[in-house]
């Protein structure tokens, strides 16, 4: 089966495999650095709160950048915009691994590196997808992207497992280097790659340079206001000055408003804020960026949680993190399947539930010192998630809009991360002022309320739909 589908894409098997490879590292990186996180505290004496930086400093500068290089992409060269991605992302990655300890500030020099992946993965995203189905005919193109996509999902899936060992029995620096994997796999893509573009490469260069500008401008203001967000959950346990703290958020609230009219004033914008307008795309977007929002916070701090309450090391809990990541990715294609055959509402109706309920039996097992008790938990949890992540995705940009389906993505993809960020600094605010492990025990309890809060308004929404439409939402059958 395998050789057929090489056959089938005009570049050959090894040209697709080695794209989903670079796509899944991107992807693997938030899970990869949760199970690193703990040894990366310790050894460069870091905050937690610094940490979790480290961390939300690559969603943000993702989310910022992704409808960016979606147009970049449809402006100018796949191929070029893929180059640039992955030489900030190398850079990035090389630059984290050489961290001088020392001689420079450890959290702003990661930090900063973390924001070059950000920017990076985002890049590599669109123009992989482009250049892996570029002259596929229709009637191929599911099975090309079945061995794209299953590429980037073995990575992703021993991610966690990859993160702990490399932090435990090398180094955390060659956690960083093992995201810098995308250089050599991209540059046998884009070697084999014969696609030509009809302008120049100054042109494209000044398309890309523009672009790049609104999304750096877009990145500031998106993190200025997660970090306000952020200090204004803290003020209940810390002396901040609030008026600081206001006038910050102000000034970043004035620099993303001018960079999104900004974006609005070009005949076609980056991020089409007129869907805003339509209620149906943003319930469903909203609803698609709160699930999709949970599986990397319960990533990062469930693996935290373990290695604190279970004093297990980062490979284990790595290990453990499989449980998690493994039943999401077994289940997804049975909800597809659910989707397209029986209702499109139902999988992420069952799936909320299930999610909720695996992380409260998580969070209690941890009190209990309950391994048994916690590993069911991660088994349900990834079971929910499954159900609930990908047909939550295909519902938000499945709609009759009259724009180009790589606009709609994009908006959808920089909600999901705003949502993202925005959850995972307000749930490691109640770090400050508590205990380690009384913090920890918190964070958790935060995320099943917001499971909680998630499964409530997704049932609502359930609800309503099945009424007004039952045909569709309660049949055996979908309406065509």
């Amino acid at each position: 089966m395998n050789s057929q589908i090489g056959a089938q894409h005009p570049k050959g098997r090894l040209f697709v495999i080695a794209l989903g490879l670079a796509q899944g590292l991107v992807y693997s990186d938030t899970a990869a650095f949760a199970t690193a996180l703990t040894t990366i505290e310790r050894e460069l004496e870091l905050s937690h709160s610094a940490a979790i930086w480290m961390l939300n400093t690559f969603i943000i500068a993702y989310g910022a950048f992704v409808g960016v290089a979606a147009r970049m992409v449809e402006d100018t060269s796949a191929q070029r915009v893929l180059g640039l991605g992955v030489c900030i992302f190398v850079l990035g990655s090389v630059a984290g691994a050489a961290l001088p300890v020392g001689w420079v500030p450890a959290e702003p020099w990661l930090i900063a590196c973390r924001a070059l992946q950000g920017i990076g993965g985002a890049l590599i995203t669109p123009s992989a997808i482009v250049m892996v189905l570029e002259d596929v005919p229709d009637d191929q193109r599911g099975r090309i992207v079945s061995l794209f996509t299953g590429s980037g999902v073995t990575l992703f899936a021993a991610a966690p497992l990859i993160g702990g060992f490399l932090a435990q029995f090398l180094s955390w620096r060659m956690v960083f280097l093992f995201t810098a994997l995308t250089g050599p796999l991209t540059l046998l893509t884009i070697r084999r790659s014969q696609s030509r573009t009809a302008t120049s490469f100054s042109t494209d260069l000044r398309m890309i340079w523009r672009l790049f500008g609104m999304g750096a401008w877009l990145a500031l203001g998106l993190g200025g206001l997660i970090a306000s967000l952020g200090w204004l959950a803290q003020l209940g346990s810390t002396q901040r000055a609030p008026g600081h703290t206001l006038l910050f958020l102000g000034a970043t609230l004035i620099i993303l408003a001018c960079g999104l009219w900004r974006d609005q004033c070009l005949t076609k914008p980056v991020l089409p804020l007129s869907l805003l307008t339509k209620p149906t795309f943003v319930v469903r977007a909203g609803l698609f960026a709160l699930i999709a929002s949970f599986l990397p916070a319960v990533l990062i701090f469930a693996a935290h949680a373990m290695q604190i309450f279970l004093d297990v090391s980062p490979s284990q809990a790595g290990f453990y993190m499989l449980v998690l990541v493994a039943t999401r990715l077994l289940v997804a294609r049975p909800a597809g399947a659910l989707y397209d055959r029986v209702s499109h509402l139902l999988p992420f109706a069952i799936g909320a539930p299930l999610y909720t309920i695996g992380f409260f039996l998580f969070a209690q097992s941890l009190g209990a010192a309950r391994l048994d008790l916690g590993l069911v938990g991660l088994a349900l949890c990834g079971l929910g998630v499954g159900l609930s992540m990908s047909t939550s995705y295909t519902f938000a940009i499945t709609l009759p809009l009259d724009l180009a389906q790589e606009s709609v993505v994009g908006l959808v993809q920089t909600i999901r991360r705003i949502t993202v960020a925005m959850l995972i600094v307000l749930v490691s605010a109640t770090q400050y002022g508590s205990s380690q492990k009384a913090a920890t025990l918190e964070q958790l309890d935060l995320l099943v309320w917001f499971g909680g809060a998630t499964t409530v308004l997704i049932w609502l929404f359930y609800a309503q739909q099945t009424r007004m439409r039952p045909s569709s939402a309660g049949s055996t059958k979908p309406k065509q």
